[in-house]
């Protein structure tokens, strides 16, 4: 049986909240939608942040500093109540974020895919999938990386679908090594030709440091959904996940890896 069908048998009000958001969704979507695909912790906090404030000051809807209720308010998510609240910039085509592995109904709508090295996404995964109360996660490590819904199957999963999809690929390490560069690129996907004034300007606004400090002003909320504590942008550092991976969590990985045939990182 399933991890989703077991949780589904044990919790049906959250099921049936979860296929009505799905289905809703579906039928939401619109021919010009931009897909943004990101496995958890690969960036979409980072990303998300930069476009709202870079669009936002564009269309001069920016008032003050954000926080993470707008944030989410204004950039969609799919499956998730944000899909349905109003696009609020007229001169962008809607962007929706979405974690969910490659489906049919994405067929032909303009598709970025973010990606970050496996076992730094794991390593930041964990503190995440501890923090955040819907997952009922409580385990270090090797429990995460072997978990039927959270583990490195599921990373795995979701790049092998998106990959062959993906019209255009972001690494993380990338983002943080030149953002100016690639967040250049995310906007001209989207069709607009940023200027070096206003990509600087978005990306100034859009540091670690001011997006702790957005988080600290998000609603109770917004916060209540983690334990006390969590910190959305913890490092970012590269090359974390590889130095705390034991012999033999390197060997499962390695294991597992092979098993998807996935090659994008050594």
């Amino acid at each position: 049986m399933s991890y989703f069908l077991k949780k589904a048998l044990t919790k049906p009000l959250w099921a049936g909240e979860k296929a009505y958001l799905w289905g809703r969704s579906i039928a939401g979507l619109r021919k010009t939608d931009r897909v943004m695909a990101f496995y958890p912790k690969t960036g979409s906090t980072w990303v998300r942040i930069f476009l709202y404030n870079y669009l936002a000051q564009q269309e001069n809807k920016l008032s003050g500093a954000f926080d993470f209720d707008a944030v989410d308010a204004a950039m969609p998510e799919f499956a998730n109540p944000s899909f349905f609240k109003p696009w609020p910039f007229a001169s962008a085509p809607r962007l929706i974020k979405t974690h969910r592995p490659y489906q049919s109904f994405w067929k032909n709508r303009p598709t970025i895919l973010f990606i970050r090295e496996p076992r730094d996404t794991t390593v930041s995964f964990l503190h995440y999938a501890n923090a955040k109360k819907e997952f009922g996660f409580e385990g270090g490590l090797d429990a995460l990386m072997a978990h039927p819904e959270l583990g490195l199957d599921r990373y795995f999963e979701f790049y092998m679908s998106w990959i062959p999809k993906a019209d255009l690929i972001i690494r993380y390490e990338d983002m943080r090594k030149q953002p100016n560069v690639e967040f250049a690129k995310i906007l001209r996907h989207m069709d607009i030709e940023p200027t070096e004034e206003d990509l600087a300007a978005a990306l100034d606004a859009s540091t670690m440091e001011k997006t702790r400090e957005a988080q600290s002003r998000s609603s109770e909320s917004f916060q209540s959904k983690f334990k006390e504590g969590f910190v959305f942008a913890r490092k970012g550092e590269s090359g974390e996940g590889k130095s705390l991976f034991t012999d033999t969590q390197e060997a499962y990985f390695q294991q597992r890896r092979a098993h998807w045939g996935f090659d994008y990182y050594d």
